[in-house]
């Protein structure tokens, strides 16, 4: 490292206690380090990006860790920046001191592997440098910079240590930053990818800012520009979600370890078949019932296939009923008639809404059926799990409380619903298999038709007819079994009526 860029480091290291490095001061750092770079004898570092649609050689350079500026418009921070009371501040001012506090307490709670990645910073040093703009922004190692900042500040590693950082052109702009996140977000080395909110958000970024389908996902490696639709959609499908609780949930809230996206897409397809044969609201109400399960601990794929119909009301209440006396004490609070608002002089809210966040005051959609109220139950303990809620009984459960009782219920309700679905196919089988041999006989008549009067059939009818004669052998089979079914007799059948 030159002594010029260990003073700045000295200088940075002061910085990050306080002083802001303005703009200008920001792009001459920038500016002077390539200009050094460029007069060493030896061969300087560099790194190959893919950028504007074909791979390029960029000078790696090392500046101060308070020179750059954390990307506050990053994928990764996008679905927790869209929930945060300060957001506007961001917005309006991302480089001010209060912004860039924000984002660095978004980036590490946004990296589902920090620990690991901190542990291998102050053993092992920055393996891969990140990229800058010429102003200072970093579009990658944002994640690197706060810890790097962090072990500074804790003392673990010397004040002096800088960032490596791949330098950009000075007219990028901001489409082609957006596609170079996108494109670096898919290689690996010792970092967390997005999770599916940061990336639907990124893929719907990249659309807004004038990318096609088809370019996303030649970006992405994606094999059809369909899928990106189809997880546009997917977006526009958890904000519809997140709207039909009482109070809107954050999108935040969608980010898991595990990738949910099946999960998802399996429920768009859903909403759509509903919705265009019922309408919308019966799809909103499926979705409720589907976070009903995915809320309570129920989110593998095989689990929320079966939360489909009535489940609700036909499965999973009974059994909240029967789940002992936490069970009864939910369905009593569940089951609370809400204060009616077209009287002059409302009376007092059963005990227990104060769960459901009904207000007395005022009607809303969000207490119209048990499903809805199941929901909100469920949310809210799940968001609270050490609060204590007074149920309908005049006893309370904590939030953790809840959340058991309901995931043991609704699973019994998942596999209720599943069994019910099983035994209605069984029920309905035999006709639907009569259906279809008669659909396949009428077929068969068809392609004789076709072929009655052609010699080149001639030596395949031999074979025909042994597989008819096994096909009137079943025939008989089913007629035998048909007629020895016992119908039940009517009581006007048995008045003679």
């Amino acid at each position: 490292m030159s002594e010029a860029v260990a003073t700045l480091s000295e200088k940075g290291a002061g910085a990050m206690r306080g002083n802001r490095v303005s703009s200008t001061s920001r792009e001459l750092h920038i500016k002077k380090a390539i200009d050094e770079l460029r007069q060493r004898p030896d061969i300087p570092e560099t790194e190959r990006l893919q950028f504007r649609g074909h791979f390029q050689t960029f000078e790696v350079i090392e500046l101060p860790l308070d020179v750059p500026i954390l990307n506050a418009r990053s994928f990764r921070i996008a679905p927790l920046l869209a929930d945060h009371p300060d957001r506007g501040v961001v917005e309006t001012d991302p480089e001010s001191p209060k912004a860039q506090a924000i984002v660095t307490d978004l980036v590490r709670k946004s990296h589902r592997h920090i620990d690991g990645l901190r542990g291998s910073l102050e053993s092992q040093g920055q393996a891969q440098p990140g990229v800058i703009t010429r102003s200072g922004k970093l579009i990658n190692g944002n994640s690197r910079c706060v810890l790097l900042r962090g072990l500074v500040a804790e003392g673990k590693i010397p004040a002096s240590t800088t960032i490596r950082v791949a330098v950009l052109p000075g007219d990028t702009d901001n489409k082609e930053e957006l596609d170079l996140e996108s494109v670096l977000q898919q290689q690996k080395e010792f970092k967390d990818e997005y999770n599916l909110v940061a990336r639907l958000m990124m893929i719907q970024s990249l659309y807004d800012n004038g990318m096609t389908d088809e370019s996303i996902a030649a970006s992405l490696r994606v094999d059809k520009a369909a899928d990106i639709k189809r997880l546009r959609e997917v977006l526009v499908l958890m904000n519809r979600s997140r709207s039909l609780t009482a109070d809107p949930l954050p999108l935040s809230i969608f980010v898991t370890v595990e990738d949910q996206q099946q999960n998802w897409i399996d429920l768009l397809k859903e909403v759509r078949d509903i919705e265009n044969l019922y309408g919308r609201e019966p799809a909103d109400e499926h979705i409720r019932g589907w976070l009903i399960a995915y809320f309570s601990g129920h989110s593998a794929v095989h689990q929320l296939r079966k939360a489909k119909g009535d489940w609700i009301t036909r499965d999973l209440v009974p059994h909240l009923a029967e789940a002992g006396r936490d069970g009864d004490s939910i369905t009593q609070t569940l089951s609370a008639e809400e204060t009616s608002t077209e009287t002059a002089a409302p009376a007092a809210a059963p005990a227990g809404l104060d769960l459901l966040d009904v207000d007395s005051s005022e009607s809303t959609p969000a207490s119209s059926s048990v499903t809805q109220r199941v929901l909100d139950l469920v949310v809210k303990a799940s968001q609270d799990p050490e609060r204590e809620f007074a149920m309908a009984d005049g006893t309370s459960l904590t939030g953790q409380e809840i959340k058991r009782v309901m995931h043991g219920s609704v699973a019994e309700g998942l596999n209720n619903a599943a069994q019910r679905k099983k035994d209605a196919n069984r029920l309905v089988r035999p006709q639907s298999s009569a259906d279809s041999a008669a659909s396949s006989l009428k077929s068969l008549v068809e392609a004789l038709e076709d072929v009655a009067d052609d010699p080149e059939f001639s030596p395949r009818i031999d074979d025909l007819k042994t597989t008819l004669d096994l096909v009137q052998s079943r025939l008989e089979e089913v007629l035998s079994i048909v007629a020895d079914i016992k119908v039940p007799i009517t009581n006007d059948e048995e008045n003679g009526e």
